[in-house]
């Protein structure tokens, strides 16, 4: 427990610990960086450790405040069937993660964070709003964001994370201390997968390759997907050396074209098909 069982990014923990040691916590933190490195996660860390009974720049994961900022965070992570609710927020909750409901971060949500924020927290001594995906908060609505941490309450501390700062207004950027967050090394992420040994042995290494830093991903990867995504990949990468060497190859256009016809088919996946068409040519 505490922030030794986070994985990856040792910077980006040395500076949260150092500035829970030293008092130093602003009123305003953005933590940004590749999707899948643990923001989120140790933006939780730390709005707990904020709380802790026990420690000064780490949490013990066991006291009663510890316990209960896990459920208030727990509690406030998006619900789709509970969508009403989270658009009025949690009023009693010290401890918040605010989410996109749909496309955008609602300005109901923001105006509700703010009526809440202005008053002394209910059960914890710090109060803390987590706004994931901040790069989503709708236009109408990142004024009052910004009034929030031009004016910031005593008692309060906003936690943005988005994977890229400049997707956000450069004067909400400028009053927000930034902690960045770099992809993780395919070691770690091998250790991972290691530990959790739900990756075959001899597959490690790849996955590890193909997660690109990504913690998230690296868990929750599919092999079977990657297979099934790789095999167009494979088919079109054929045709086209079929004819080598150009141009006295004899290619078969037609094979070519309805290679690369099925790597377009799924809009939806086109992004991921291009990932793992560049893992297998810089493989």
């Amino acid at each position: 427990m505490g922030f030794d069982s986070f994985v990856g990014n040792g910077k980006a923990v040395v500076a949260v610990r150092d500035l829970l040691a030293t008092g130093g916590v602003l009123h305003g933190l953005l933590f940004a960086g590749l999707e899948g490195v643990g923001k989120k996660t140790l933006a939780m860390m730390l709005a707990k450790a904020l709380n802790c009974e026990r420690l000064r720049d780490d949490f013990c994961g066991d006291c009663a405040r510890c316990q209960r900022a896990q459920q208030m965070l727990d509690t406030t992570r998006r619900d789709p069937k509970d969508s009403e609710r989270h658009a009025e927020g949690f009023v009693y909750f010290d401890l918040q993660v605010i989410e996109p409901l749909t496309r955008y971060i609602l300005i109901e949500q923001i105006r509700q964070l703010r009526s809440v924020a202005y008053t002394r927290p209910f059960e914890l001594p710090r109060r803390v709003f987590i706004i994931d995906q901040a790069q989503a908060v709708h236009w109408q609505a990142v004024d009052l964001l910004l009034k929030l941490l031009e004016e910031p309450p005593e008692t309060t501390i906003l936690i943005l994370v988005c994977p890229n700062t400049y997707e956000l207004r450069p004067t909400i950027r400028s009053r927000c201390r930034h902690i960045q967050f770099l992809p993780v090394d395919e070691a770690t992420l091998f250790k991972v997968l290691e530990e959790e040994g739900r990756i075959p042995e001899s597959q490690r290494a790849l996955v590890a390759r193909l997660a690109a830093g990504s913690v998230a991903k690296a868990k929750s990867f599919d092999l079977e997907t990657f297979r099934l995504r790789r095999g167009p990949w494979v088919d079109f990468l054929d045709s086209v050396l079929a004819g080598a060497p150009y141009p006295n190859g004899n290619l078969n256009w037609k094979t070519v074209f309805a290679s690369t016809r099925a790597l377009s088919e799924n809009r939806a996946d086109f992004e991921e098909m291009l990932r793992i068409g560049y893992s297998l040519l810089a493989g």
